[in-house]
């Protein structure tokens, strides 16, 4: 729904192994232990037209539906939070966050970054939403107070990095190109 987050996140996604290891960087495909229909999914709504067209005819809810399955069938849930926002913390908060996911993937749990809604969130609480229409601030903002709620985080502190901790329905196929 948020033309600024669907190019962020394509950006990073890498539709072919090759694609990958050509550019030494992002999340390939095949590294997410989606299935094949999943995996269609993402490279057909790479195309911010098609994305859109597919919102407004309310067929990405149906992806929202099928998150909500997942996330009731986690493990876990985690959160990074940081006192400062200092540019700094943030990079350390990415090692951290980098550092955990490298090693439960090594025991074989699967993480998956849940960052819209802290990123709007701050987006929201520091810059008034710049960038978002009248809706999306009241929705990120509400969503966000909520997650602080339930996240018992305090009022000076900012969430800057939500996660899921689940075991794949499907099997990783292969690893990143780094």
């Amino acid at each position: 729904e948020h033309k600024g987050i669907h190019s962020f996140f394509y950006r990073w996604l890498r539709r072919t192994d090759e694609e990958a290891q050509r550019t030494g960087d992002g999340m390939p495909l095949s590294t997410l232990g989606i299935n094949a229909m999943d995996a269609l999914s993402l490279r057909l709504v790479a195309d911010w037209g098609i994305a859109r067209f597919f919102s407004i005819l309310g067929i990405t809810r149906m992806a929202a539906l099928r998150a909500r399955r997942v996330y009731r069938r986690s493990a876990a849930f985690g959160a990074f939070s940081m006192t400062t926002l200092d540019p700094l913390g943030f990079v350390r908060v990415g090692w951290l966050w980098q550092k955990v996911w490298l090693k439960l993937t090594e025991e074989g749990w699967s993480l998956q970054p849940l960052m819209g809604v802290s990123l709007m969130g701050l987006l929201c609480r520091l810059r008034g939403g710049e960038g978002l229409s009248v809706a999306q601030k009241e929705r990120f903002t509400k969503e966000e107070l909520e997650m602080r709620r339930c996240l018992s985080v305090s009022e000076g502190d900012s969430v800057v990095c939500v996660f899921r901790l689940g075991r794949p329905v499907n099997p990783v196929s292969s690893r990143a190109p780094r």
